[in-house]
């Protein structure tokens, strides 16, 4: 078999063998002594010592065989593939080319899970120093439906929101950092005028809960906490001392937790709160929703221009919230309306608006 020079490497498929390997080998039932897992409570994950001893010498040395193998077959792939020269020869290591692309600190390519709000989502491999603009825009085809972009997350669960005035930013190790965020697994979710920066980062937060193992105590319980204050804030109970107190828990997290999920699970917090304070405010001060996401902070009216009577609203509304003649604009009833969104997503003539 030939092998030549790659000019471009999917670091994503090794980081997946690594952790299939992993999911193998824990769900045998066998995985090895000092470790923590859940057990059902509200409090994410509290410590529980696991007692499967056997065997654990040699499962230990079966996965690091299997880690090694991955990471010799990886590198060898990056030293060598397909010569692209007419005779099929042997051309060496590409290592100054392929250290050409990208920037000072950054080299190379990178692969992205383009989502969100997108036109166009998928799996992008792009080169280290790119902006988000080119990778929103012309890669994926800008925002959804027209509207306005608001901000991307990268990084996965514990990557920073970055808002629209940063767009021509260069997509690297260091500028994603100094922007509040991170390369992380490479997840970049793209979010549109529609999308609530609160309801955001307290579902990240939801999602880093569950992930939190409980071996350390700024983790499991800044995590719970910094979720609560989030979710009374999401429901206009919140109060602006709440803001202090979830940044003194962030630097609690950051300075105390004993792994990379606890260091890094606050930045989905800091950021949107440096980068979006005001909807923090607005839901705080004026029990209201700019986005008008969190349920009960928003109201739904009938525009009686558009509304032409056709009581499909009426006939789905779950509380019969909603009244009015036939071929006549129809009404909601605020005291009654429990904001299920069932009227706005029914109504075939856009007649439902959200205030």
């Amino acid at each position: 078999m030939q092998f030549v020079p790659r000019k471009s490497v999917d670091i994503q498929l090794f980081h997946e063998r690594i952790r299939i390997k992993l999911f193998d080998v824990k769900h045998a039932g066998l995985f090895p002594v000092t470790g923590y897992e859940h057990h059902g409570t509200d409090h994410g994950g509290d410590s529980r010592s696991i007692t499967h001893a056997l065997c654990t010498g040699l499962l230990i040395g079966i996965l690091v065989f299997a880690i090694v193998i991955d990471i010799i077959c990886f590198f060898f792939t990056i030293l060598h593939t397909p010569d692209p020269t007419p005779n099929g020869g042997f051309t060496g290591i590409p290592f100054t080319e392929f250290a050409g692309i990208g920037t000072g600190n950054s080299k190379g390519t990178k692969v992205f899970s383009l989502v969100g709000k997108i036109t166009n989502t998928g799996l992008v491999e792009v080169p280290m120093g790119i902006t988000l603009r080119r990778i929103i825009e012309e890669i994926g085809g800008g925002v959804k439906d027209g509207k306005a972009f608001k901000a991307v997350q990268t990084g996965g669960p514990s990557g920073g929101c970055i808002p629209a005035k940063f767009l021509d930013a260069a997509v690297d190790f260091d500028e994603l950092t100094r922007l509040g965020s991170m390369m992380g697994s490479g997840g970049m979710i793209v979010m549109d005028e529609d999308t609530c920066m609160v309801n955001i980062a307290k579902y990240f937060l939801g999602f880093l809960k569950s992930e939190s193992c409980g071996k350390c105590t700024p983790c499991r319980e800044g995590i719970a906490q910094m979720l609560s204050i989030l979710e009374r804030i999401s429901k206009g109970e919140g109060e602006l001392e709440d803001l202090n107190r979830l940044e003194n828990l962030a630097e609690l997290l950051t300075e105390g937790s004993l792994c990379a999920l606890g260091k890094t699970a606050a930045n989905p917090i800091l950021s949107t709160l440096r980068y979006f304070r005001e909807e923090y405010e607005e839901h705080i001060k004026n029990q209201r929703c700019p986005a008008k996401e969190c349920k009960g902070l928003f109201l739904y009216q009938i525009d009686p221009e558009t509304c032409t009577g056709c009581g499909i609203c009426r006939k789905n509304c779950p509380v019969e919230a909603i009244t009015g003649e036939r071929k006549q604009p129809h009404v909601i009833d605020q005291q009654i309306c429990t904001k299920c969104n069932t009227c706005f997503e029914k109504c075939p003539f856009g007649a439902i608006n959200k205030v």
